[in-house]
């Protein structure tokens, strides 16, 4: 308060964030990456071993088995491909690969469940790709890209903004997702998963920002030039 007071710095309000237009459309692009994007890994978070053991039949004990090795995966992609290859290779190639592994993985469950093909090796192909996905694509790069393009005085209203929208999408996404999943009909909500992944995919890859080797200060030059100076 003492720092607001003294003119130090300037607590930004809803007028001031939305009044830049370059702010409205980050923030759209980082909800179409992201928010999107979590509708279905939050799907898999929430529901992952209702769907191993009560569409695909398997065990509690392969279900969390299943879990540990998705979140392994995660782990093991977030170290070795978005930070052994974030700075170094085209960021918008890199993205549409690694979206596209979401995008196969869920059509992978898709095709699975409209076949009945209903077996483990399904289950691996689908953790293992969604997995990498996890780890280095939408994720890391919406953590990423919200600290690039939104100088420090917007930087964490940006980020609540998005995450507060993404929480509640998810939230009334999973209402809906359990009631398609009562009356039986997994297919179609896998589908639907595939379809949102399909436009964050779309999304990022169209407009992936220009910033791989770039200061934070260039950035915000470029996209802002001196007007918050």
């Amino acid at each position: 308060k003492l720092l607001i007071a003294s003119g130090k710095i300037h607590k930004i309000t809803w007028t001031d964030f939305f009044s830049e237009m370059i702010n409205i459309r980050t923030v759209l692009f980082l909800t179409g990456v992201y928010a999107i994007w979590n509708l279905a890994a939050g799907t898999v978070g929430f529901y992952m071993q209702y769907v191993c053991e009560y569409v695909f039949g398997q065990t509690n004990q392969t279900a969390n088995l299943l879990l540990a090795l998705y979140f392994g995966i995660t782990v093991i992609a977030t170290f070795s491909i978005f930070m052994g290859l974030g700075d170094i290779v085209n960021r918008r190639l890199l993205y549409f690969i690694l979206a596209l592994c979401g995008v196969v993985a869920w059509s992978l469950l898709t095709y699975a469940s409209y076949k009945k093909i209903f077996n483990i090796g399904v289950l691996i192909g689908f953790v293992v790709l969604f997995g990498i996905n996890n780890g280095s694509c939408q994720q890391p790069f919406y953590q990423l890209w919200n600290s690039e393009l939104f100088p420090t005085r917007y930087r964490a209203f940006a980020q609540g903004i998005t995450f507060f929208t993404a929480r509640l999408i998810l939230g009334i996404w999973n209402i809906i997702f359990t009631k398609i999943n009562e009356e039986g009909h997994f297919t179609r909500a896998a589908a639907i998963m595939v379809g949102f992944l399909v436009f964050s995919l779309l999304v990022g890859t169209i407009f992936t920002p220009d910033t791989a080797g770039k200061t934070l200060e260039q950035i915000e030059k470029e996209r802002y030039g001196d007007t918050l100076h």
